[in-house]
């Protein structure tokens, strides 16, 4: 049990060190797709402001976690021990995974209330006849 909640930590912190640059990442490209459906109802719409205020909310805790992290890096007091640098890099990595599952979860909702769109393109089909 100690091996694997050892591999979970620090399979955290290498999720926290690719997520320090992702989540601003994926929260612009995901409020991109999303924001085209704004559109559609007021649930969505809600749905959109939910995501932004959750990414605003994430960069706000990222960007504290990244001063802890500098400020370690630099040889100020970082914690009791010497994994304390470490905590705060897989903090951001629970911060990312926070961060996909809320945009999963809200790309499927404005995607079902939009929806089934399963040809979009421009050419004509027996379903959709001529363009």
């Amino acid at each position: 049990m100690d091996t694997l909640l050892q591999f979970a930590f620090y399979a955290l912190g290498f999720v926290g060190l690719a997520g320090i640059s992702l989540i601003p990442i994926r929260s612009f490209l995901v409020m991109r797709q999303i924001v085209g459906y704004w559109h559609v109802s007021i649930l969505a719409k809600l749905a959109i402001v939910f995501f932004a205020l959750v990414a605003t909310a994430l960069l706000v805790a990222q960007g504290h976690l990244v001063v802890r992290i500098f400020s370690c890096l630099i040889g100020e007091h970082c914690g009791p021990n010497r994994a304390s640098g470490w905590i705060y890099v897989a903090g951001i990595g629970i911060w990312y995974i926070v961060l996909e599952v809320v945009a999963f979860a809200v790309r499927y909702l404005v995607r079902k209330l939009a929806g089934a769109q399963p040809n979009s393109s421009f050419k004509p089909n027996p379903y959709r006849g001529t363009a």
